[in-house]
């Protein structure tokens, strides 16, 4: 128990800590460091408000799937603070991206020199730890133990990011020249139209109390997956979506719950392009069913399956006017710029055979397998 009056910035109050409780302390600590960095509060507040607003919209926010947590995009929008400290808050969400859409990652973020108080904790440093070197956008906490809080981020989120960043800062130029409104910032992009091909992670429980467990364990591997997919050197893009949905009620059993995650796959531009997934979705399914199973959390009726899907397939397991929504958005804007819809041009070639799907029993260690692919459309 800690008091309102205690002043946690001492770092010799973590002197003979154990190390779980340093890392619960320290989520005050880094807040409190961040406050104690920016130069002027409101204007961060505010500034942070539609960031993380924006960043949400645009389905990076998560730091379970790989992108940025809150913390993260705070320290992000302090940086920033500090490099415009005299800026209003709409000025500093421009420089926002100004700033991080030309930054040299893996350069690190630092909202002050880290130093180290030489208690036994470990802290990022790669000049004395190797796995450090290969963080591909680290983001550190200003208290110690210094952290990187961006660990989850693959080359896939990273660039996904980096291409948010670029968008964010053309479309605040025009805000900034008074063309475009602010509202347009925070519009969602077009996730189902961005690419013609998906991986659908499907999960499946009986309850909803295991549910609840059961995603929130597949959720915390999907990141596992899309470093194994980045991999294949057929595929330059493994895009999350953060946004889970519902199965389709007509495809809903009975005391069955189930959620779906997408992953949209570009692909290299190689002619006759043969891919089989299936090994890559054994390993990833294989990896959460051991996991769960170690720490005995595995029950009757959990189960995924991971699956290829066309984008043409989409409504089987989306709802046709969520998909309809998307389709109208990109007509308007196909109006307004005059340019072709996403569902009108592909960037990528489409595969001439891709296998994917796959499926684990709760009860089995073993797998099967489904979905050969062979039509070229």
């Amino acid at each position: 128990e800690i008091p309102d009056s205690m002043d946690l910035q001492d770092d010799m109050l973590l002197k003979n800590l154990d190390p779980r409780c340093v890392r619960s302390l320290n989520g005050c600590r880094v807040t409190d460091e961040i406050l104690r960095l920016v130069p002027n509060i409101e204007n961060f507040r505010l500034t942070l408000r539609a960031i993380k607003l924006w960043a949400k919209r645009h389905g990076i926010y998560s730091n379970a799937l790989g992108y940025l947590g809150g913390v993260s995009w705070a320290m992000l929008v302090a940086r920033t603070c500090q490099l415009y400290p005299n800026a209003a808050a709409a000025t500093l969400v421009h420089k926002f991206f100004l700033v991080f859409s030309q930054w040299k990652w893996p350069q690190p973020i630092l909202l002050k020199q880290p130093f180290n108080v030489n208690l036994g904790f470990p802290v990022w440093d790669p000049r004395v730890n190797v796995t450090d070197r290969y963080h591909l956008m680290p983001i550190i906490t200003p208290a110690y133990p210094q952290q990187n809080s961006t660990y989850n981020v693959s080359q896939s989120t990273r660039s996904v990011m980096v291409e948010e960043f670029k968008a964010g800062l053309v479309l605040t130029d025009k805000i900034m020249l008074g063309t475009r409104t602010w509202d347009k910032l925070f519009e969602r992009p077009l996730f189902f139209l961005k690419y013609k091909h998906f991986i659908v992670l499907l999960v499946y429980s009986g309850s909803t109390e295991d549910h609840l467990e059961w995603c929130g364990l597949v959720e915390s591997k999907v990141r596992l997956l899309i470093v194994t997919l980045e991999r294949n050197q057929h595929i330059n893009l493994a895009h999350i979506n953060p946004e889970s949905f519902s199965q389709l009620e007509a495809q809903r059993e009975p005391n069955v719950h189930c959620t779906l995650w997408f992953i949209g796959l570009e692909f290299t531009k190689t002619e006759n392009l043969n891919i089989d997934l299936t090994h890559d979705i054994q390993q990833f399914t294989e990896t959460v069913i051991r996991h769960a199973m170690n720490i005995k959390m595995l029950k009757e009726g959990m189960k995924l399956e991971a699956r290829h899907v066309r984008r043409r397939e989409l409504h089987q397991y989306i709802a046709p006017s969520f998909l309809k929504r998307e389709r109208k958005v990109s007509i308007t804007s196909k109006e307004g710029s005059n340019k072709r819809s996403a569902d009108d041009v592909s960037d990528t070639p489409v595969p001439k055979r891709l296998r994917v799907s796959e499926e684990f029993e709760d009860n089995s260690n073993t797998s099967s397998f489904s979905c050969n692919d062979d039509s070229n459309s």
